[in-house]
């Protein structure tokens, strides 16, 4: 079963000594660039496969109990997780919000489907919805390091 990361934290270390003047005041700049860029490879690239069958095992999503993937298959002709006619995939796939910080990057997703995965029936056994479509993989983690990484010496390295 893949691993499942609900937390994740992505942390691309660049150090310098006695940074000129100009970099110290780009910095904060570059560094939110890197982080919004970061946040929408992920969005892009990574967040389709919560939808397709790979997620079961990338991702270690809860198999579905069997009636519901019988009535699934038998209704929508599929079991893809996070699934059923597309609304979630398309509403949260078309708009995201990325918004920056310091410590850390926010991507805010719309999908009201996701409202459905409450404390009482993921403790009643129902998927945690919100934690599967945030989940990465460590390989995915460091992929996204490394991007923020890159694209922030990339910038520094432009600054005269």
């Amino acid at each position: 079963m893949g691993e499942r990361m609900t937390e994740p934290i992505l942390s691309p270390l660049i150090q310098f000594k006695e940074p000129p003047e100009a970099m110290r005041k780009a910095f904060p700049r570059i560094r939110d660039n890197a982080l919004a860029a970061m946040a929408d490879k992920w969005h892009r690239e990574m967040l389709p496969d919560h939808f397709g069958q790979v997620a079961y095992t990338k991702y270690g999503f809860q198999k579905r109990r069997k009636e519901y993937v019988k009535r699934k298959r038998k209704k929508y002709g599929h079991n893809d997780p996070m699934r059923l006619k597309g609304t979630l995939e398309q509403s949260i796939r078309s708009m995201a919000r990325i918004s920056t910080s310091s410590k850390k990057v926010r991507i805010t997703m719309s999908g009201a489907q996701l409202n459905f995965a409450t404390k009482a029936r993921v403790a009643k056994g129902y998927p945690d919805f919100r934690a599967e479509i945030t989940a990465i993989t460590p390989q995915q983690a460091q992929t996204l390091a490394e991007f923020a990484g890159a694209r922030m010496a990339q910038e520094l390295e432009n600054i005269s």
